[in-house]
């Protein structure tokens, strides 16, 4: 009973029908498709369920699949057909990719309302074909093709411009839509005329500003950015405003002239060599406002810069404003100009210097942010009476000394300090005011508790503290009063936790840092110290939670769960709607749009809690800011890790009695999230930012270790400002978790796989930064660490796939133990590619009726909440989720499975063990088994070097030294550094000759290869530059040093080429054209290289535009080079077409590496690539050092 597939074209959709039958065929829903198929139609199918499972957006923002009424029949978008491979689209009886090419010619000029785009589709013949495209598939009068993604992507931008476009601004985003559908390598399918690669057209979707004083007044103008950089923002990803801008310097400097000179803002505005950049509709009107701000008065801009994201929101139109967020990029630069233009409330301290052994001070002063101003006591009575003057007029600053102090109820406490110090000090007699009297020793009592800026001899060491070590008697648990309305018994870790608050509180310290574990609690521990403030005197003040969104409707529960109602006060809501019920004025801004407090803190002004998010607080500062609460509480307090970011100067700005930081990650990524997480909780604890990094260097163990003591020890008479407990020290209540590290020796394609790229590893060790392809090699041994071959490649036979690598084929066993079992387990495998495959697999092995589900990040919210609904209320027996580490990693509890298995590794042991959590945590009742299959390399002098055994060995010392000491989950060029010497420093000497064999080839084992290091490895004496009868896949075929002072040897490069036909010579170097001497050089480069390979078709070159010499323009470098270059192929005889592409480097993909491409014809699967380990210019200037590596790369 086979299973008999067809389609129908119905306009630009296909619709894909299956029917089955002994005696008749009937039509079959699809989810039955699966029993009658053969193998190759399951896996066909397996691509459908895998689109409609995830509901996968074409880029056009249409579902790929979707399934009709009537579930039979499974209807695919025009980018379904185009994406599918052939194998694929032939079993679903698509018809195979078209032959015909695509040539595009341009009509007018981009700026001319008459210019638009012809094309034609070019037969075999290189004529003109006369043809119909319905979607993704074109007809002839030979019959149907099916364009591939390339092909249809480019005509579909194409056809947009078939006809005149009037609106220019249209015209122009189509254009630049268009140039982004061009590939970026050479099709031979595919042919344009000049006009389309010499006219570039930038797409502008965000800003920044770059801001600075010009007369005596305030001054910005937009930097723009593109729309990949919104990502990156919204991962996190720091923003550089010279590396990520959308334009050159000199391109930028054009929009700016350009746009300062017009009154609104344009939607495109012409650059230079007939480049244009266009402004995304979205953005269009921000920079509107940009443009009117300009022109407002100094007040008004001083307030636009200080938050600019809520001050466009007021001023945007109503449902507009809910885009600002991603289109305004905070750089790294704006903020240090805002700071630099003095538009930030920074943060003021009072500071003294003392005599050993003394309280009264030799000098003090205040601290307004870095600036450190010392004062007469004349002059602090003065500042401090002119402080409040101005609070009361509704001055935002004042001048003490020349300099800005800003008018805040900080700054006002801080001198109302300095105030009862003076005061303090007029009373004791100037006889006693030495250092050996008693009246020095020892301070009044009324200024005890009051913490200064304590500046030591060198005045840079800085602590936060008291006057004097106050030997104040610690409470003890049994001191804690029992917790009114506390409905819960808190666990004996909870108990303790409660106690340290108090201590802390009890000793007077600012703040302090919970820092534990996930599932330990923390909201519980922090609501019982809140109950424990009921009755103190404190407590006839408000408490402030700032939390994300996400989490205050759980702080509400918390309270209702664990709580008597009531016991809490009246609970403010101050985010959402329940805003509105807080302004003072409706339909008024924000503070920072208004310039004043909009919200009604007599609403919260006694006894009660109140609720807001890290947005609010940010965007309503001002108000809360009036108020001095008992506590504030920031939860996930790494929000503040950017101390230059607006949200964490906002909360620098609240006062409270005592502050408590909550999170699992107080280092996310770098040691500096630390230090100002603690700026804010406890300011001066560590120091100025720049002596915290020249203190605590993240290579210095030793000096974590004394950081990790500072924060996570108690003093004498102290309690630790910092407490972290870890769930398995804590929770008595939670099962036992077992890992298993099981080491699987490699199948012999897999260990042959990586053989290769380690040898080219050795060979390029000596040349190799971290910057300079070392994360690239790691990848590679990585990526053949767990399967030799591309998933692309898995074919029918999922099973002798799997086969071919040790960590699947572990993996399989493990799954047949949980199975035996009746057991539910998670896999966590980051490669998106390799999911779907592991899925099929999973589910022919066990038979499944379905593929195992899968969480990654194309997964939405409800989708996957949903998917974890399931999994967990699944009726006992076997079940397997498949997740991606980082977005499965997170918010997820999934207790109804008790096996993990990793399957692929993460590089930062925190987002590891966040995955094992989403298993072992409060809920789990079964012991926990975490395993970790590593490949390991079957040869014995390689097997303990091994990528899976020194990457776990890594990871397993990160996770030991972060509890002893605070280490950065992230410190990637060392542990690249690390990881790499781990790797490649083994003994090859008695390597058998079976692993020189290439996994894919045919032929007998190759010779072995010695890439020991040396100042010239010949390549070898062979009929051709890559015989596959010689090298070792990917193997390095020769590597020399050029010493200073040493002419290239281009007969050793290129000679053995001689007489083969290069299809593609593809260079990649950021600096190539960054200046006239690099593109001499260049030129000169292919030029030797034409000389000595005849025939090469295509010339490509790829170069970083962000490096250009200042005074010149990206395409007014393109168009010189090419011109050059052209005549020297014309002199040579060279027909090369030449093609010449910018370049940056992105948050996903650097580009630092310099190598150089030959690819032969297509029938050659195997490409040549040398390693140009200073770039054309070091190689050719002479000056430098310079080391060549060629590799025989496959399949390129």
């Amino acid at each position: 009973m086979a299973l008999k597939i067809s389609h129908a074209l119905l306009e630009d959709t296909v619709r894909i029908t299956a029917r089955s039958g002994i005696v008749r065929l009937r039509t079959v829903p699809f989810s039955d498709w699966r029993k009658p198929a053969t193998v190759p139609q399951r896996a066909a199918i397996e691509t459908l369920s895998v689109w409609l499972d995830d509901e996968t957006e074409g880029p056009d923002g249409r579902l790929l699949a979707t399934l009709s009424e009537n579930r039979c029949e499974i209807c695919l978008a025009p980018f379904a057909v185009a994406a599918l491979d052939e194998q694929t689209a032939r079993i679903l009886t698509l018809p195979p990719s078209t032959p015909l090419g695509l040539q595009l010619k341009t009509v007018g000029s981009l700026p001319d309302i008459h210019f638009h785009i012809d094309h034609a589709w070019i037969g075999s013949g290189r004529g003109s074909v006369r043809a119909i495209r319905q979607g993704a598939i074109i007809r002839t009068g030979q019959g149907a093709g099916r364009l591939p993604a390339d092909l249809f992507g480019l005509i579909s931008a194409a056809e947009t411009l078939a006809d005149p476009v009037k609106d220019r601004d249209e015209r122009y985003r189509l254009y630049a839509q268009l140039q982004n559908a061009l590939p970026a390598d050479i099709r031979a399918n595919i042919a344009t005329d000049g006009y389309l690669s010499d006219v570039c057209v930038y797409h502008a979707a965000a800003f920044s500003l770059r801001v600075g004083v010009h007369r005596d007044d305030l001054y910005f103008a937009p930097v723009l950015f593109g729309r990949e950089i919104q990502d990156a923002q919204a991962e996190g990803i720091p923003i550089h405003e010279g590396e990520d801008a959308l334009l050159t310097p000199v391109l930028s400097d054009i929009f700016e002239e350009r746009f300062m000179a017009t009154s609104a803002a344009r939607s495109a505005y012409p650059l230079q060599d007939g480049s244009f950049v266009i402004i995304d509709k979205a953005l269009r009107p921000v920079l509107d406002i940009v443009h009117q701000t300009l022109e407002e008065s100094r007040e008004i801009k001083r307030r636009f810069l200080s938050k600019p994201r809520q001050f466009l929101r007021e001023r945007l139109p109503e449902g507009a404003e809910a885009v600002v967020e991603s289109l305004f990029i905070e750089t790294e630069q704006f903020s240090d100009r805002v700071t630099g233009v003095d538009i930030w409330c920074q943060p003021v301290m009072a500071w003294i210097k003392t005599e050993p052994n003394s309280w009264i001070p030799e000098a003090f002063g205040v601290q307004i942010g870095d600036k450190r101003l010392q004062l007469t006591p004349e002059e602090a009575a003065d500042a401090l009476k002119k402080l409040q003057s101005a609070k009361r007029d509704g001055l935002e600053t004042i001048e003490v000394g020349g300099t800005p102090l800003p008018v805040t109820e900080q700054a006002i406490d801080e001198l109302e300090k300095l105030a009862a110090l003076n005061e303090a000090v007029a009373a004791v007699q100037p006889a006693e005011q030495n250092s050996s009297s008693e009246a020095a020793r020892t301070p009044p009592a009324h200024l005890a508790d009051k913490l200064f800026l304590t500046v030591r001899e060198n005045l840079e060491d800085v602590a936060y503290a008291p006057l004097f070590n106050r030997q104040k008697s610690l409470p003890d648990r049994d001191s804690i009063k029992p917790i009114a309305g506390l409905r819960s018994k808190l666990k004996r870790h909870q108990l303790d936790g409660l106690q340290w608050l108090v201590a802390n509180k009890h000793l007077g310290v600012p703040g302090v840092l919970l820092a534990d574990d996930m599932g330990l609690g923390k909201t519980l521990q922090a609501l019982a110290f809140i109950a424990c403030l009921r009755g103190a005197p404190s407590f006839e003040r408000p408490v402030l939670i700032v939390a994300p969104t996400g989490l205050l409707r759980n702080w509400q529960q918390e309270m209702e769960r664990h709580f008597l109602p009531g016991q809490f006060g009246d609970i403010v809501t101050a985010y959402g709607q329940g805003l509105q019920a807080l302004r003072r004025h409706v339909g008024r801004g924000s503070d920072i749009a208004t310039g004043e407090d909009q919200l009604n803190a007599d609403e919260w002004a006694r006894h009660c809690v109140l609720l807001t998010t890290y947005e609010t607080m940010r965007d309503y500062h001002f108000s809360f800011a009036r108020t001095r609460f008992a506590a504030i509480v920031f939860d996930e307090v790494q929000k503040l890790k950017n101390p230059k970011s607006q949200v964490t100067r906002a909360a620098r700005s609240l006062h409270a009695d005592f502050k408590i930081g909550m999170t699992g990650t107080p280092i996310e990524n770098h040691l500096q999230d630390l230090w100002s997480i603690m700026d804010v909780l406890w300011p001066g604890l560590l120091g100025a930012s720049k002596s915290f990094a020249k203190d605590y260097p993240v290579e210095d163990e030793q000096k974590l270790k004394a950081l990790h003591a500072k924060l996570f020890r108690a003093d004498t008479g102290m309690v630790p400002p910092a407490l972290r407990r870890l769930k398995c020290d804590e929770l008595d209540g939670l099962p036992e978790k077992i890992e298993h590290r099981q080491r699987v020796p490699m199948p012999l394609g897999q260990g042959a796989r990586y053989m290769s790229i380690l040898r080219r590893a050795r060979a390029l060790k000596n040349s190799l930064s971290p910057g300079d392809g070392m994360l690239s090699i790691l990848h590679d041994l990585r990526m053949a660490s767990l399967h030799p071959r591309s998933p692309l490649e898995a074919g029918d036979d999922l099973s002798a796939y799997a086969a071919e690598s040790a960590r699947f084929s572990k993996t399989l066993d493990i799954l047949d133990t949980i199975r035996a079992a009746g057991e539910k387990v998670l896999i966590f495998l980051e490669s998106r590619e390799m999911q779907p495959i592991l899925a099929r697999l999973i589910r022919d092995r066990y038979g499944f009726e379905a593929l195992p589900p899968r969480i990654h990040g194309d997964i939405k919210g409800p989708k996957r909440q949903e998917i974890v609904d399931q999994f967990q209320q699944q009726a006992s027996g076997f079940a397997v989720l498949i997740l991606s580490p980082k977005a499965g990693g997170v918010g997820l509890t999934l207790t109804a499975a008790n096996h993990v298995i990793h399957l692929s590794r993460w590089w930062n042991p925190a987002i590891e063990d966040q995955s094992t959590d989403r298993v072992y945590r409060i809920g789990q009742t079964k012991p926990v088994h975490v395993y970790y299959p590593l490949a390991v390399h079957p040869l014995p002098d390689i097997a303990p070097s091994s990528f899976d055994i020194k990457l776990d060995a890594l990871l397993t010392r990160k996770r030991i030294l972060s509890n002893a000491m605070l280490i950065p989950p992230e410190r990637r060029q060392q542990d690249a550094r690390t990881l790499f010497e781990d790797i490649t420093t083994i003994d090859e000497t008695d390597v058998p000759q079976i692993y020189d064999q290439d996994v894919s080839a045919k032929s007998g084992p190759r010779q072995k290869q010695n890439s020991a290091a040396a100042s010239e490895t010949p390549i070898p004496p062979v009929s051709t530059p890559f015989s596959p009868s010689t090298h070792g896949a990917d193997g390095v075929l020769g590597q020399k040093t050029f010493t200073e002072g040493t002419k290239p040897d281009f007969g050793w490069m290129f000679d053995r080429l001689n007489g083969w036909r290069v299809q593609h010579a593809y260079l990649e170097d950021p600096y190539c054209l960054s200046r006239d001497r690099n593109i001499d050089y260049t030129i000169k480069f292919f030029v030797e290289l034409m000389r000595r390979c005849n025939g090469i078709e295509n010339i490509l070159i790829q170069f970083n535009d962000n490096k250009l010499d200042n005074k010149k323009t990206p395409q007014s470098v393109i168009n010189y080079t090419k011109n050059a270059l052209k005549k020297q192929t014309i002199d040579l005889g060279c027909q090369a077409e030449i093609f010449i592409y910018k370049r940056r480097p992105t948050y996903k993909k650097d580009f630092h590496d310099r190598y150089l491409t030959l690819k032969f014809s297509e029938k050659e699967k195997r490409s040549i690539q040398y390693s140009l380990s200073g770039g054309v210019d070091r190689l050719l200037a002479e000056r430098f050092k310079c080391q060549i590596t060629i590799s025989e790369m496959a399949n390129i």
